[in-house]
Protein backbone atom coordinates (compact mmCIF):
# COMPACT_ATOMS: atom_id res chain seq x y z
CA UNK A 1 0.00 0.00 0.00
CA UNK A 2 1.13 3.47 -0.81
CA UNK A 3 -0.43 6.69 -0.27
CA UNK A 4 1.23 9.28 -3.41
CA UNK A 5 1.23 12.66 -3.88
CA UNK A 6 0.59 13.76 -7.48
CA UNK A 7 -1.34 16.92 -9.23
CA UNK A 8 -3.43 19.42 -7.38
CA UNK A 9 -6.93 19.22 -5.61
CA UNK A 10 -9.22 20.58 -7.40
CA UNK A 11 -12.89 22.08 -7.21
CA UNK A 12 -15.39 24.34 -9.32
CA UNK A 13 -15.04 27.79 -10.43
CA UNK A 14 -18.61 28.81 -9.81
CA UNK A 15 -21.70 27.54 -8.50
CA UNK A 16 -23.95 24.95 -9.89
CA UNK A 17 -27.65 24.15 -9.89
CA UNK A 18 -29.34 20.91 -11.19
CA UNK A 19 -32.62 20.18 -10.97
CA UNK A 20 -35.68 16.95 -11.23
CA UNK A 21 -37.26 13.97 -9.71
CA UNK A 22 -35.30 11.14 -8.09
CA UNK A 23 -35.85 8.05 -9.54
CA UNK A 24 -36.92 6.23 -7.00
CA UNK A 25 -39.23 8.81 -4.59
CA UNK A 26 -40.56 10.79 -7.64
CA UNK A 27 -40.04 13.91 -5.79
CA UNK A 28 -38.65 17.25 -7.25
CA UNK A 29 -35.34 18.61 -5.77
CA UNK A 30 -32.95 21.27 -6.91
CA UNK A 31 -29.15 20.77 -5.80
CA UNK A 32 -26.28 23.33 -5.98
CA UNK A 33 -22.33 22.55 -6.44
CA UNK A 34 -20.22 24.74 -4.31
CA UNK A 35 -16.67 24.98 -4.58
CA UNK A 36 -15.51 23.95 -1.49
CA UNK A 37 -11.67 24.53 0.48
CA UNK A 38 -9.15 21.95 -0.64
CA UNK A 39 -9.14 19.34 2.38
CA UNK A 40 -12.74 19.48 2.64
CA UNK A 41 -13.69 16.14 0.63
CA UNK A 42 -17.40 15.94 -0.79
CA UNK A 43 -20.40 17.19 1.28
CA UNK A 44 -23.75 16.76 1.26
CA UNK A 45 -25.90 19.38 2.97
CA UNK A 46 -29.90 18.96 3.48
CA UNK A 47 -30.89 22.29 3.23
CA UNK A 48 -34.42 21.25 3.49
CA UNK A 49 -33.80 19.96 7.23
CA UNK A 50 -33.27 22.65 9.84
CA UNK A 51 -29.43 23.18 10.52
CA UNK A 52 -28.63 21.88 7.13
CA UNK A 53 -27.16 19.01 8.60
CA UNK A 54 -23.70 17.71 6.50
CA UNK A 55 -23.53 13.95 5.09
CA UNK A 56 -19.59 12.97 4.21
CA UNK A 57 -19.86 11.30 1.12
CA UNK A 58 -17.67 8.40 2.59
CA UNK A 59 -18.35 4.37 2.59
CA UNK A 60 -18.26 4.49 6.35
CA UNK A 61 -22.08 6.63 6.22
CA UNK A 62 -23.80 4.17 3.66
CA UNK A 63 -26.62 3.41 4.95
CA UNK A 64 -28.48 1.32 2.12
CA UNK A 65 -27.99 -0.14 -0.91
CA UNK A 66 -31.49 -1.02 -2.69
CA UNK A 67 -31.18 -0.10 -6.25
CA UNK A 68 -29.24 2.70 -5.41
CA UNK A 69 -26.57 3.97 -2.67
CA UNK A 70 -27.77 6.12 0.38
CA UNK A 71 -25.42 8.16 2.98
CA UNK A 72 -26.91 8.88 6.02
CA UNK A 73 -25.63 10.69 8.99
CA UNK A 74 -28.53 10.82 12.21
CA UNK A 75 -31.95 11.64 10.61
CA UNK A 76 -30.50 13.09 7.09
CA UNK A 77 -29.97 10.91 4.27
CA UNK A 78 -29.36 11.01 0.83
CA UNK A 79 -29.95 8.15 -1.75
CA UNK A 80 -28.85 7.44 -5.27
CA UNK A 81 -25.47 9.71 -4.89
CA UNK A 82 -23.52 7.36 -7.53
CA UNK A 83 -24.39 9.23 -10.42
CA UNK A 84 -22.88 12.47 -9.53
CA UNK A 85 -20.58 10.47 -7.04
CA UNK A 86 -18.77 8.91 -10.80
CA UNK A 87 -19.32 12.47 -12.50
CA UNK A 88 -17.02 13.91 -9.51
CA UNK A 89 -14.45 11.15 -9.63
CA UNK A 90 -14.73 10.99 -13.26
CA UNK A 91 -13.92 15.16 -13.40
CA UNK A 92 -11.24 14.37 -10.65
CA UNK A 93 -13.19 16.82 -8.46
CA UNK A 94 -11.87 16.61 -4.59
CA UNK A 95 -13.64 19.25 -2.65
CA UNK A 96 -17.23 20.29 -2.87
CA UNK A 97 -20.53 21.33 -0.97
CA UNK A 98 -23.43 19.57 -2.55
CA UNK A 99 -26.73 21.29 -1.07
CA UNK A 100 -29.68 19.51 -1.81
CA UNK A 101 -33.67 20.26 -1.08
CA UNK A 102 -34.65 16.79 -0.33
CA UNK A 103 -33.71 13.53 0.11
CA UNK A 104 -33.02 11.99 -3.28
CA UNK A 105 -30.63 13.51 -6.08
CA UNK A 106 -32.50 14.48 -9.45
CA UNK A 107 -32.34 10.92 -12.23
CA UNK A 108 -31.76 13.31 -14.98
CA UNK A 109 -31.51 11.26 -17.58
CA UNK A 110 -30.38 8.28 -15.55
CA UNK A 111 -26.65 8.67 -16.26
CA UNK A 112 -23.94 11.16 -15.33
CA UNK A 113 -24.04 13.20 -18.52
CA UNK A 114 -25.89 16.18 -16.79
CA UNK A 115 -24.06 16.60 -14.22
CA UNK A 116 -20.83 16.16 -16.30
CA UNK A 117 -22.29 18.92 -18.82
CA UNK A 118 -23.02 21.52 -15.42
CA UNK A 119 -19.73 20.75 -14.17
CA UNK A 120 -17.80 21.01 -17.37
CA UNK A 121 -19.58 24.68 -18.14
CA UNK A 122 -18.82 25.71 -14.44
CA UNK A 123 -15.43 25.09 -15.04
CA UNK A 124 -13.04 22.90 -12.77
CA UNK A 125 -10.32 25.17 -10.08
CA UNK A 126 -6.89 23.48 -9.57
CA UNK A 127 -6.33 24.24 -5.78
CA UNK A 128 -2.73 24.54 -3.99
CA UNK A 129 -2.90 21.09 -1.76
CA UNK A 130 -1.23 18.02 -3.22
CA UNK A 131 -4.12 15.40 -4.28
CA UNK A 132 -3.04 11.95 -2.65
CA UNK A 133 -3.89 8.73 -3.93
CA UNK A 134 -4.26 5.25 -2.64
CA UNK A 135 -2.09 2.43 -4.61
CA UNK A 136 -2.66 -1.39 -4.04
CA UNK A 137 0.82 -2.82 -3.35
CA UNK A 138 -1.08 -7.14 -3.75
CA UNK A 139 -3.99 -7.93 -5.08
CA UNK A 140 -7.44 -7.85 -3.19
CA UNK A 141 -10.22 -10.19 -3.62
CA UNK A 142 -13.97 -9.79 -2.50
CA UNK A 143 -16.63 -12.29 -3.26
CA UNK A 144 -20.59 -12.47 -2.54
CA UNK A 145 -22.40 -15.63 -4.18
CA UNK A 146 -21.50 -15.72 -7.71
CA UNK A 147 -20.45 -12.04 -7.63
CA UNK A 148 -16.85 -10.54 -7.34
CA UNK A 149 -14.49 -7.92 -7.43
CA UNK A 150 -10.79 -8.41 -7.89
CA UNK A 151 -8.24 -5.49 -7.86
CA UNK A 152 -4.70 -6.00 -8.68
CA UNK A 153 -1.92 -3.39 -8.35
CA UNK A 154 -1.45 -0.92 -11.32
CA UNK A 155 -0.64 2.66 -11.71
CA UNK A 156 -3.65 3.97 -12.99
CA UNK A 157 -7.11 2.76 -12.34
CA UNK A 158 -9.13 0.78 -15.05
CA UNK A 159 -12.26 -1.54 -14.41
CA UNK A 160 -13.03 -4.31 -16.68
CA UNK A 161 -16.43 -5.43 -16.20
CA UNK A 162 -18.29 -8.58 -16.97
CA UNK A 163 -21.98 -9.75 -16.73
CA UNK A 164 -24.05 -12.68 -17.37
CA UNK A 165 -28.24 -12.60 -16.78
CA UNK A 166 -29.89 -15.05 -17.95
CA UNK A 167 -32.76 -12.52 -20.13
CA UNK A 168 -29.38 -11.46 -21.39
CA UNK A 169 -28.30 -7.62 -21.67
CA UNK A 170 -28.10 -6.14 -25.35
CA UNK A 171 -25.03 -5.97 -27.60
CA UNK A 172 -22.66 -7.69 -25.53
CA UNK A 173 -21.73 -7.71 -21.82
CA UNK A 174 -18.14 -7.01 -21.60
CA UNK A 175 -16.35 -3.57 -21.28
CA UNK A 176 -13.15 -2.25 -19.90
CA UNK A 177 -12.42 1.55 -19.32
CA UNK A 178 -9.27 2.85 -18.32
CA UNK A 179 -10.81 5.72 -16.39
CA UNK A 180 -9.17 9.28 -17.06
CA UNK A 181 -11.35 12.58 -17.58
CA UNK A 182 -11.02 11.91 -21.34
CA UNK A 183 -12.20 8.36 -21.04
CA UNK A 184 -15.03 9.29 -18.50
CA UNK A 185 -16.07 11.89 -20.78
CA UNK A 186 -16.00 9.66 -23.82
CA UNK A 187 -16.88 6.51 -22.80
CA UNK A 188 -18.72 6.06 -19.11
CA UNK A 189 -20.71 9.60 -18.31
CA UNK A 190 -23.56 9.15 -20.74
CA UNK A 191 -24.05 5.29 -19.95
CA UNK A 192 -27.87 5.12 -18.53
CA UNK A 193 -29.19 2.87 -15.97
CA UNK A 194 -31.56 0.34 -16.97
CA UNK A 195 -34.05 -2.37 -15.51
CA UNK A 196 -35.62 -5.34 -16.94
CA UNK A 197 -39.26 -4.77 -17.93
CA UNK A 198 -40.46 -7.94 -15.70
CA UNK A 199 -39.36 -6.30 -12.96
CA UNK A 200 -40.85 -2.98 -12.58
CA UNK A 201 -44.28 -3.75 -11.12
CA UNK A 202 -41.89 -5.43 -8.03
CA UNK A 203 -39.91 -2.63 -7.67
CA UNK A 204 -42.68 -0.01 -7.51
CA UNK A 205 -44.37 -2.12 -5.14
CA UNK A 206 -41.72 -1.78 -3.05
CA UNK A 207 -41.69 2.12 -2.92
CA UNK A 208 -38.84 2.29 -5.24
CA UNK A 209 -38.94 3.65 -9.15
CA UNK A 210 -41.63 6.00 -8.75
CA UNK A 211 -39.87 8.34 -10.65
CA UNK A 212 -38.60 6.16 -12.99
CA UNK A 213 -39.54 6.38 -16.78
CA UNK A 214 -39.14 5.75 -20.51
CA UNK A 215 -36.57 9.24 -20.53
CA UNK A 216 -34.44 7.97 -17.58
CA UNK A 217 -34.05 4.24 -17.49
CA UNK A 218 -33.30 1.93 -20.34
CA UNK A 219 -36.51 -1.35 -20.35
CA UNK A 220 -34.96 -4.28 -21.65
CA UNK A 221 -37.95 -6.80 -22.83
CA UNK A 222 -36.04 -9.69 -24.01
CA UNK A 223 -32.42 -9.54 -25.08
CA UNK A 224 -33.22 -5.71 -26.17
CA UNK A 225 -34.27 -2.14 -25.26
CA UNK A 226 -37.27 -1.25 -26.15
CA UNK A 227 -37.83 2.27 -25.40
CA UNK A 228 -34.80 4.15 -27.36
CA UNK A 229 -31.64 3.92 -29.34
CA UNK A 230 -28.32 2.74 -27.24
CA UNK A 231 -25.76 5.35 -27.05
CA UNK A 232 -23.39 2.45 -26.91
CA UNK A 233 -23.43 -0.80 -27.82
CA UNK A 234 -22.77 -2.25 -24.59
CA UNK A 235 -24.15 0.63 -22.60
CA UNK A 236 -25.59 -1.23 -19.53
CA UNK A 237 -22.42 -3.19 -19.18
CA UNK A 238 -20.81 0.55 -19.25
CA UNK A 239 -23.34 1.71 -16.70
CA UNK A 240 -22.53 -1.22 -14.05
CA UNK A 241 -18.87 0.51 -14.02
CA UNK A 242 -20.32 3.72 -13.47
CA UNK A 243 -22.25 2.65 -10.87
CA UNK A 244 -19.32 0.90 -9.84
CA UNK A 245 -16.86 3.81 -9.66
CA UNK A 246 -19.13 6.00 -8.14
CA UNK A 247 -19.62 3.84 -4.90
CA UNK A 248 -15.70 3.37 -5.17
CA UNK A 249 -15.22 7.38 -5.13
CA UNK A 250 -16.71 7.01 -1.15
CA UNK A 251 -13.16 5.57 -0.54
CA UNK A 252 -12.34 9.32 -0.19
CA UNK A 253 -9.05 8.98 -2.01
CA UNK A 254 -8.41 8.18 -5.68
CA UNK A 255 -7.71 4.88 -6.45
CA UNK A 256 -4.60 3.23 -8.52
CA UNK A 257 -5.63 -0.34 -9.26
CA UNK A 258 -6.85 -2.67 -12.09
CA UNK A 259 -10.18 -3.81 -11.13
CA UNK A 260 -12.16 -6.81 -12.52
CA UNK A 261 -15.97 -6.55 -11.89
CA UNK A 262 -18.51 -9.78 -12.13
CA UNK A 263 -22.12 -9.21 -11.86
CA UNK A 264 -21.82 -6.65 -9.03
CA UNK A 265 -24.35 -4.91 -8.00
CA UNK A 266 -24.22 -1.71 -5.46
CA UNK A 267 -24.09 -3.85 -2.15
CA UNK A 268 -20.94 -5.59 -3.36
CA UNK A 269 -19.27 -2.26 -4.99
CA UNK A 270 -19.97 -1.07 -1.14
CA UNK A 271 -18.52 -4.37 0.55
CA UNK A 272 -15.51 -4.41 -1.61
CA UNK A 273 -14.92 -0.62 -0.93
CA UNK A 274 -15.22 -0.78 2.58
CA UNK A 275 -12.54 -4.05 2.52
CA UNK A 276 -10.59 -1.80 0.65
CA UNK A 277 -10.63 0.92 3.13
CA UNK A 278 -9.97 -1.71 6.04
CA UNK A 279 -7.09 -2.73 3.71
CA UNK A 280 -5.41 0.81 3.27
CA UNK A 281 -6.50 1.55 6.91
CA UNK A 282 -4.67 -1.69 8.19
CA UNK A 283 -1.36 -1.06 6.29
CA UNK A 284 -0.70 2.81 6.92
CA UNK A 285 2.18 2.82 8.69
CA UNK A 286 5.14 5.09 7.98
CA UNK A 287 6.86 3.79 5.26
CA UNK A 288 10.23 4.24 3.53
CA UNK A 289 10.62 5.05 0.30
CA UNK A 290 14.20 4.84 -1.04
CA UNK A 291 14.86 6.55 -4.63
CA UNK A 292 18.05 5.21 -6.79
CA UNK A 293 20.57 7.57 -4.87
CA UNK A 294 19.31 6.05 -1.69
CA UNK A 295 19.85 2.60 -3.26
CA UNK A 296 23.72 3.25 -4.36
CA UNK A 297 24.30 3.90 -1.16
CA UNK A 298 23.12 0.68 0.16
CA UNK A 299 23.58 -1.70 -2.45
CA UNK A 300 27.41 -2.28 -3.73
CA UNK A 301 25.94 -3.17 -6.65
CA UNK A 302 26.65 -0.50 -10.12
CA UNK A 303 24.97 -0.65 -13.79
CA UNK A 304 24.51 -2.87 -15.55
CA UNK A 305 23.86 -5.40 -12.56
CA UNK A 306 21.77 -3.15 -10.22
CA UNK A 307 18.53 -4.42 -10.52
CA UNK A 308 16.26 -2.69 -8.50
CA UNK A 309 15.30 0.97 -9.44
CA UNK A 310 13.44 2.25 -6.56
CA UNK A 311 12.05 0.34 -3.08
CA UNK A 312 9.74 0.92 -0.52
CA UNK A 313 10.43 -0.71 3.00
CA UNK A 314 7.75 -1.33 5.26
CA UNK A 315 7.70 0.59 8.71
CA UNK A 316 8.13 -2.92 10.50
CA UNK A 317 11.21 -3.79 8.79
CA UNK A 318 10.28 -7.18 7.58
CA UNK A 319 8.53 -5.96 3.78
CA UNK A 320 9.94 -4.25 1.14
CA UNK A 321 8.47 -3.30 -2.56
CA UNK A 322 11.02 -3.13 -5.00
CA UNK A 323 10.47 -2.11 -8.65
CA UNK A 324 12.45 -2.75 -12.18
CA UNK A 325 11.75 -1.08 -14.92
CA UNK A 326 12.41 -3.42 -18.18
CA UNK A 327 13.13 -1.66 -20.91
CA UNK A 328 15.08 -2.80 -24.63
CA UNK A 329 18.22 -0.81 -24.01
CA UNK A 330 19.18 -3.51 -21.34
CA UNK A 331 22.70 -4.84 -22.19
CA UNK A 332 21.64 -8.49 -22.17
CA UNK A 333 19.13 -8.09 -24.73
CA UNK A 334 21.67 -7.86 -27.41
CA UNK A 335 22.33 -11.39 -26.41
CA UNK A 336 18.93 -12.78 -24.83
CA UNK A 337 18.14 -12.81 -27.71
CA UNK A 338 18.64 -10.50 -30.19
CA UNK A 339 15.17 -10.81 -32.44
CA UNK A 340 13.33 -11.73 -28.98
CA UNK A 341 14.68 -10.23 -26.40
CA UNK A 342 13.70 -11.75 -22.93
CA UNK A 343 14.43 -11.21 -19.85
CA UNK A 344 17.06 -13.74 -17.75
CA UNK A 345 14.98 -15.54 -15.22
CA UNK A 346 18.28 -15.76 -13.22
CA UNK A 347 18.42 -11.55 -13.62
CA UNK A 348 14.67 -11.99 -11.69
CA UNK A 349 15.77 -14.21 -8.92
CA UNK A 350 18.72 -11.28 -8.64
CA UNK A 351 16.14 -8.57 -8.71
CA UNK A 352 14.45 -9.77 -5.43
CA UNK A 353 17.71 -10.62 -3.92
CA UNK A 354 18.84 -6.81 -4.55
CA UNK A 355 15.22 -6.22 -3.11
CA UNK A 356 15.61 -8.48 -0.06
CA UNK A 357 19.37 -6.95 0.29
CA UNK A 358 18.09 -3.53 0.49
CA UNK A 359 15.26 -5.09 3.07
CA UNK A 360 18.08 -6.24 5.22
CA UNK A 361 19.92 -3.30 5.13
CA UNK A 362 18.34 -0.28 5.00
CA UNK A 363 18.07 0.47 8.61
CA UNK A 364 21.79 -0.24 9.51
CA UNK A 365 23.23 2.61 11.02
CA UNK A 366 26.99 1.67 9.11
CA UNK A 367 27.00 2.11 5.83
CA UNK A 368 29.91 -0.87 5.94
CA UNK A 369 27.77 -3.67 5.69
CA UNK A 370 26.73 -6.09 2.79
CA UNK A 371 24.26 -8.92 2.59
CA UNK A 372 25.91 -12.22 0.51
CA UNK A 373 23.74 -14.17 -0.71
CA UNK A 374 24.10 -17.64 0.30
CA UNK A 375 20.87 -19.80 -0.73
CA UNK A 376 17.99 -20.20 -2.84
CA UNK A 377 15.56 -22.88 -2.45
CA UNK A 378 11.53 -23.49 -3.84
CA UNK A 379 12.60 -21.19 -7.19
CA UNK A 380 9.59 -21.01 -9.37
CA UNK A 381 9.04 -19.08 -12.72
CA UNK A 382 6.26 -18.52 -14.53
CA UNK A 383 6.16 -17.07 -18.01
CA UNK A 384 8.38 -14.75 -19.58
CA UNK A 385 9.34 -10.62 -19.36
CA UNK A 386 9.74 -8.91 -22.29
CA UNK A 387 10.14 -4.86 -22.47
CA UNK A 388 8.65 -3.21 -22.00
CA UNK A 389 7.21 -3.88 -18.72
CA UNK A 390 7.64 -3.13 -14.69
CA UNK A 391 8.56 -5.46 -12.22
CA UNK A 392 7.58 -5.66 -8.88
CA UNK A 393 9.00 -7.73 -5.49
CA UNK A 394 7.60 -8.67 -2.97
CA UNK A 395 9.81 -9.31 -0.55
CA UNK A 396 9.05 -10.76 3.15
CA UNK A 397 11.58 -11.37 6.57
CA UNK A 398 10.66 -14.92 7.35
CA UNK A 399 13.09 -15.86 9.40
CA UNK A 400 16.48 -14.11 11.25
CA UNK A 401 19.13 -15.38 13.55
CA UNK A 402 22.20 -13.20 14.97
CA UNK A 403 23.85 -12.06 11.02
CA UNK A 404 21.01 -14.31 9.19
CA UNK A 405 18.13 -14.22 7.47
CA UNK A 406 15.32 -16.17 5.41
CA UNK A 407 13.57 -13.90 2.50
CA UNK A 408 10.26 -15.40 1.00
CA UNK A 409 10.13 -13.35 -2.64
CA UNK A 410 7.50 -13.06 -5.07
CA UNK A 411 8.20 -11.16 -8.46
CA UNK A 412 4.66 -9.95 -10.56
CA UNK A 413 4.30 -8.74 -14.19
CA UNK A 414 2.77 -4.74 -14.07
CA UNK A 415 -0.61 -6.73 -14.41
CA UNK A 416 -0.69 -8.20 -11.50
CA UNK A 417 0.67 -12.13 -12.67
CA UNK A 418 3.00 -13.48 -10.83
CA UNK A 419 6.80 -14.27 -12.89
CA UNK A 420 8.90 -15.85 -9.86
CA UNK A 421 9.07 -17.30 -6.62
CA UNK A 422 11.61 -18.12 -4.42
CA UNK A 423 13.15 -18.02 -0.67
CA UNK A 424 17.18 -16.67 -0.13
CA UNK A 425 19.28 -17.28 2.97
CA UNK A 426 21.76 -14.39 3.27
CA UNK A 427 24.61 -13.33 5.67
CA UNK A 428 25.51 -10.02 7.05
CA UNK A 429 29.26 -9.32 6.80
CA UNK A 430 31.18 -6.59 7.50
CA UNK A 431 33.08 -4.67 4.70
Amino acid sequence: MSREKSNRQQTIKKEVLIEGAGIHTGVNVSVRLKPAPEDSGIIFLRTDIKGAPAIPASVDFVSACRRGTTLSNGAAEVMTVEHLMAALYGLEIDNLYIEISSKELPACDGSSAVYTEKIMQAGIKRQEAERLYCALDSPLVYTENDAAVIAIPSDRLSVNAVFDYEEGLPGGQYASVDISVESFLSEMAGARTFCFEKDIEHIKKQGLGLGGSEKNTLVIRGNSVKNTPLRFDNECVRHKILDFTGDLSLLGCPLKARIFIIKTGHQVNINFTKKLKKYFMDKKLPQKKIDSEGILKILPHRYPFLMVDTITVGADGKTATGYKNVTSNEPFFKGHFPDTPIFPSTLIIEFMAQSSAVLFLSGKKSEDTLAYFMIIEDASFFGKITPPEILRAEVELIQMRGTRGKVQGTAYKENGEITAQAQFMFALVER
